[in-house]
This record gives C-alpha cells, sequence and structure tokens, in this order.
C-alpha cells in the first residue's frame, strides 16, 4: 500500500519533449509524493522514454485513445494516495514548494479542491492566472479550478463519481465545483508559487476540439442544473450558439448546440440537478471571483446538511515540510 500525501498525475499523448520537464520538475517536489503517468495512446517514443529516464515513475498505458478527462478518472481510481495533484504534460513546476502549499489547504474538512494560481506562456506573450489574495491570514475560494492545475480529495472525487467522461474534452471542471459546493465544499486557491503551462498551439483550435465547447455547455446544464434553472439556461445557449455563428461566419457553434441536445438525450437518464443554493452560490463566487472561507462557511454547512449526500472522514491536518 502507498504511503505517499499525494499523487502528481500527468497525462500524455504524443508530447515527449514537453513531458520529459513536467515529470523533471514533479520529480523535484519536496514531500513523499508518487508521479504517476498516464500515456493515452502515445506512438511517439513517450512510453520507452519514461521507462528508460524515469524508472521511479509509475506509467500507464492506454492502448486506445480515451482523452484526458477519462485517464483522469482511471488516475483516481488506481492511486492510493489522499490528494490527487493533476497537471498538465505541458506544465512546469517552477517552485519546489507548490505541492507541499496545496496539500496544507486541506486540514480544513471543507476544502474539497485546490486551485494552483498558473501563468500560460504563449509564443511571446505571458497570460497569468492568479488571482491577487487581499489577506495572507484568511483562506480564498474560489469558484472553480483550471485543469491545467489543481490538487483534489481523491475521496471526495470517487464518491462524487469523477468527471462526466461523456463530455470527453472541455468543461468537466466546473461541472466538477458545482457539485463539490452541492456536497458543501469548496475550492481553495493555494498561496503557492504560479505554475508554468506551456499550452501546445499545434491542434489546439481545430474544428475536432472546439466542437466540444457549445456541446458540453450544453451538457453542463442538462446534468446539473436546477429544474427551474434548466429552460433559461438552455435558451441562453441556444442564443449564445446562434451569437457565435454569425459573429464568426461559421456552422461550427451551431453544430455544437445539436451535438449538445443530442448528448442531452443519450444521458437523459443521468441527470442529477444540484440545490438552487449551490447555483447561487456558485454565481456569487463568479461575480466576486474570490471570497473568503469563514464568511461563506455557514453557507456552504447549510448546504451539505441538505444534501447529506458525502459521508467523508475529515482528513488529518498536513503539513508543509521546513525549508519550503
Amino acid at each position: 500500500m502507498s504511503t505517499a500525501a499525494a499523487t502528481i498525475v500527468i497525462t500524455t499523448h504524443n508530447r515527449k519533449a514537453h513531458l520529459r520537464n513536467a515529470i523533471l520538475s514533479a520529480l523535484e517536489q519536496i514531500g513523499d509524493n508518487e508521479v504517476l503517468v498516464i500515456a493515452d495512446a502515445c506512438v511517439d517514443g513517450t512510453i520507452e522514454m519514461v521507462r528508460r529516464e524515469f524508472p521511479q515513475v509509475r506509467l500507464e498505458v492506454s492502448d486506445e485513445r480515451r482523452g484526458l478527462i477519462v485517464q483522469r478518472n482511471r488516475a483516481a481510481r488506481i492511486s492510493e494516495a489522499p490528494v490527487l495533484v493533476s497537471i498538465d504534460d505541458d506544465v512546469i513546476l517552477p517552485s519546489r514548494d507548490i505541492v507541499a502549499r496545496a496539500l496544507a489547504c486541506f486540514d480544513h474538512p471543507r476544502i474539497g479542491a485546490v486551485a494552483l494560481p498558473h501563468i500560460n506562456f504563449i509564443g511571446d506573450r505571458t497570460m497569468p492566472w492568479f488571482p491577487v489574495l487581499p489577506d495572507a491570514n484568511r483562506r480564498w475560494i474560489s469558484r472553480t479550478f483550471v485543469g491545467c492545475g489543481s490538487a483534489l480529495r481523491r475521496d471526495v472525487f470517487l464518491q462524487l463519481g469523477g468527471y462526466h467522461e461523456h463530455l470527453f474534452h472541455w468543461g468537466e471542471e466546473v461541472d466538477y465545483c458545482m457539485r463539490l459546493l452541492d456536497a458543501g465544499m469548496a475550492v481553495q486557491v493555494s498561496d503557492g508559487h504560479p505554475i508554468h503551462h506551456f499550452p501546445v498551439q499545434q491542434d489546439r483550435h481545430t474544428k475536432a476540439r472546439n466542437i466540444y465547447l457549445q456541446r458540453n455547455s450544453i451538457l453542463n446544464h442538462w446534468y446539473s442544473a436546477p429544474t427551474p434553472f434548466l429552460p433559461g439556461l438552455l435558451v441562453r445557449e441556444a442564443f449564445a450558439a446562434f451569437g457565435r455563428s454569425l459573429a464568426r461566419r461559421e456552422l461550427l457553434p451551431l453544430q455544437s448546440m445539436v451535438l449538445g441536445w443530442i448528448a442531452c438525450w443519450h444521458k437523459r437518464h443521468d441527470r442529477r440537478p444540484v440545490q438552487p443554493a449551490a447555483v447561487r452560490l456558485f454565481l456569487a463566487l463568479r461575480k466576486r471571483q474570490l471570497a473568503p472561507l469563514d464568511e461563506i462557511e455557514p453557507l456552504l454547512a447549510e448546504i451539505a446538511g441538505a444534501r447529506q449526500t458525502l459521508a467523508v472522514a475529515e482528513p488529518t491536518p498536513v503539513t508543509v515540510p521546513a525549508g519550503s
């Protein structure tokens, strides 16, 4: 049985050079961590590189392309560590205490996930995502995390059903964080150093990828929106699809919308609406960007009491190792 405090999960598909840098930075993290690489139908020498250069890394190989969402769910099932730290294969952890600082956030039972601040490096441009925490002595809550870097309580993730795999690509974070709020838990923003994200631009905005945008927005509403909210949200998505189609002079947003309706039909038995109070809190966090945990904790407790779906043991406090 693993004694690791965290499993650092990297899913990858044919990005050998980027993956090497991600693994190197993951292995530099202080603390007792396991590094898990899931090779998703890689044919570029990735598997051989990991086995040759990083024998200490746990490698899982998928011969069939399943996609990032499915593979991250798989990582949660096969890991034994209490916390999953997921990073993209084009991410570098520039400071050795990033994982340790994320783990320290889980000493509060209302924290179910941690958002890792990040900086996107695209060509000669830098695009930061790291909200300035107004008071370092308080815990700050965001409505969601970004998929390139996050930490999740594994027990909560599994009890909530993980990511919805039918999404395949894009939008899984918002959907999961909505369900997390519905369980009375929240996403804390880490006070650690921002991770560095180098998004691979090749094939990043192809039709095959962008076809999921409108589809998954519709499907996420179908999965989780309370019934009184659902008609208005679906109408809004329809107007958004028509607006994008006109603005871009292309049919892709409308095609994506139709795929969304078809997906709703296929998943008609999987609808699990969250509480209206969870939606209102989510929208309030979106408007405010950050809120102190002590301010919203009573509402989280009220939401959790109404739902009563989780039976999660309180986590043991995690101490940031000395020297961080």
